[in-house]
């Protein structure tokens, strides 16, 4: 008897401390998703670029690092991944200054001095505002490219379903959170209590604008093949690049502005975009 009521205890702690797990990981998935840098991010050194910000209802004041296009040239949307900070991402920008292409590089609630926390109603709220930004700025929306980078890839994929911008550009992307989460991890009380998804498989179909993706085949944060499904479920034009040996974080030293030149060349002619090496789109 004695036996059996400890087994019975043993059975019900078991049982409390797993229902424990599954409540926290429901409450604190957020702290488990996001790694935030909060430090405030300064005036940048750089003199063509500018520290901007602008207001998200219900969240504050977003930052972002803001510069001009030239005549005929886009403005790139930009959106960060998760341990990303706007003031570290300067081989992007100076990439695209020296072809006249403007940008907004937003840093997200929680980020960098941006008022809010992660999360992904507070993406998808932030991402629309600064397209809006950039509209209100007057950049017609033809001249918009949105491209996000890793965890900003689902964002970005949901606002270019909802606008006629000029071109989406997803590098390093997911089929969804979830589905990563799974893949990496498998089946775990995570994964079934997750309510942060950002489904970029059930948006990228609803995108018209031309669309490229770009990974590293040796990406070992978001597995290659997570990209190739959703690249399967755009439609047309769509472009497909995977770079030799690149990984997770160095696209940009391994030719990514080249990639993004070569597709968006033909969308803006008025701007010279002719890369230092042509690339061949798979």
């Amino acid at each position: 008897m004695k036996a059996k009521t400890i087994l019975i205890w043993l059975l019900a702690v078991a049982a409390i401390v797993h229902i424990g797990a599954v409540v926290g990981v429901f409450l604190f998935q957020g702290k488990i998703l996001f790694h935030p840098d909060p430090t405030p991010v300064g005036e940048p050194d750089d003199p063509r670029i500018s520290l901007v910000s602008f207001d998200v209802p219900q969240l504050g004041e977003i930052l972002a690092f803001s510069a001009e296009a030239a005549e005929g040239c886009p403005t790139v949307l930009f959106f960060h991944g998760n341990a990303s900070y706007i003031a570290r991402n300067q081989g992007r920008y100076d990439a695209m200054l020296d072809k006249g292409v403007g940008f907004l590089a937003v840093a997200w609630p929680g980020y960098a001095g941006s008022d809010g926390k992660p999360g992904e109603k507070n993406f998808h709220r932030t991402a629309a505002a600064a397209e809006e930004k950039l509209l209100s700025d007057g950049v017609p929306a033809s001249d918009i490219v949105i491209h996000g980078f890793s965890i900003g890839t689902g964002p970005s994929t949901k606002l270019a379903s909802q606008s006629e911008v000029g071109a989406l550009v997803l590098e390093a992307p997911y089929l969804s959170l979830k589905d990563l989460v799974d893949v990496r991890d498998g089946p775990t009380p995570f994964h079934m209590m997750l309510t942060t998804t950002f489904r970029s498989d059930e948006w990228i179909g609803d995108v018209t604008e031309p669309v490229l993706m770009v990974h590293g085949d040796d990406d070992r944060v978001i597995p290659l093949d997570q990209s190739l499904q959703l690249y399967e479920r755009a439609n047309m034009p769509k472009t497909y690049v995977a770079i030799e040996g690149g990984g997770h974080s160095d696209l940009t030293a391994r030719g990514l502005y080249d990639v993004v030149w070569t597709f968006l060349q033909p969308i803006y002619p008025d701007c010279n975009l002719s890369p230092s090496d042509e690339v061949t789109p798979t």
